[in-house]
């Protein structure tokens, strides 16, 4: 798991050569980066994903970019429809909306 992957990289190279310390290094940065590559292409997924069920003309079907671009339409369109009607009202520690 990636918890083990980064407990395996933050161990030292022990009694093994200067050059193999740095190799290992070397390999446990980029195994880390893959990780949060990873982790940061599942997040984009599961946030398009919920964007196909709250936008209406999107579907399960719909790739990341046509999600965008139906999202966007449908966010022109409730601004032209509602206007200023939706605001941003400061809270602590977030921000919410409101009608």
């Amino acid at each position: 798991t990636a918890m083990e992957t980064t407990q395996d990289c933050s161990e030292g190279s022990g009694s093994s050569s200067e050059r193999r310390g740095r190799s290992r290094n070397a390999g446990c940065r980029k195994e880390r980066h893959n990780l949060m590559e990873r982790e940061r292409r599942r997040r984009i997924r599961v946030y398009c994903d919920e964007l196909n069920v709250l936008v209406p003309l999107c579907h399960a079907k719909c790739d990341k970019v046509t999600t965008l671009q139906l999202t966007t339409a449908y966010l022109r369109y409730i601004h032209k429809m509602h206007g200023d009607t939706f605001r941003e009202v400061p809270c602590t520690g977030s921000t919410y909306f409101q009608l």
